[in-house]
């Protein structure tokens, strides 16, 4: 009786150890950073499989729209969201890992356009400047912070950068927020749409970290977080993280 006993209690403890090893995240298709295809991961999803695989974890990636994630990481459903911004109103729902990546966001005009643009300190300045413009931007996102709190800007909304750059193309925006390398991703994948089509005006807007957010209502999530931190500075310190970036910057 008492061996059946210990039995049961080995099982069931080995039942929550291999629960807890497994991470839950949600995220978008967002290229080349995350990319929904079996065959191929994206940059960040190569460094997070590899961080937290020195830790032991295993993980499970659900693409979604970009809302849909955030929304049901913030609920608990998943264990994390990746990759985010940190903004003061994401601090209220989620505990952030250490950067992940730095990234550029810029504006993105029709080729033959006459926008430009001056980068003041005092980014509500430049904003002023391209009030008369309309922006088109992705729902949900989190963009540069002066930016967000700006209610007078006309801000166009689409479901993903695609969807954006060829509003642009058809000239129902006039400016697209977009990350640098996800802006050329889309025009070297897609030639005979958007090549020669759009110039990326110079300086960018803001230069930023990506992070993973962990959801506070998630179980284990702290215990998740400080894995995955350490597994990523053990990455950075023994080269395996230089060595994914490269790959990325040279396919």
């Amino acid at each position: 009786m008492k061996l059946l006993f210990l039995i049961i209690c080995l099982a069931n403890f080995n039942i929550s150890y291999g629960a807890n090893l497994t991470v839950k995240l949600s995220s978008l298709n967002w290229c080349p950073y995350v990319i929904e295809n079996p065959d191929k991961n994206g940059v960040i999803q190569n460094i997070i499989e590899a961080a937290f695989y020195t830790q032991g974890y295993k993980i499970e990636t659900n693409i979604m729209p970009w809302d849909s994630a955030l929304s049901e990481t913030k609920l608990g459903n998943y264990d994390a969201i990746f990759p985010a911004d940190k903004t003061t109103e994401r601090i209220k729902y989620f505990n952030f890992s250490a950067p992940i990546i730095r990234t550029s966001l810029v504006l993105i005009t029709l080729k033959n356009s006459k926008i430009k643009y001056n980068k003041y300190d005092n980014l509500n300045m430049t904003y002023n400047e391209l009030k008369q413009y309309r922006f088109g931007v992705i729902r949900g996102y989190a963009y540069e912070k002066n930016f967000d709190e700006r209610k007078d800007l006309r801000k166009i909304i689409s479901t993903d950068e695609q969807s954006n750059m060829r509003k642009l193309k058809l000239k129902e925006i006039d400016i697209a927020l977009i990350d640098k390398n996800v802006a050329l991703y889309f025009i070297q994948k897609n030639p005979n749409e958007f090549e020669d089509t759009f110039t990326i005006l110079k300086p960018e807007i803001e230069i930023s970290d990506l992070y993973m957010a962990f959801s506070k209502k998630a179980l284990n999530s702290e215990n998740k977080l400080k894995a995955f931190n350490k597994g990523l500075k053990e990455i950075k310190d023994n080269g395996l993280y230089d060595d994914i970036l490269k790959k990325f910057q040279n396919p």
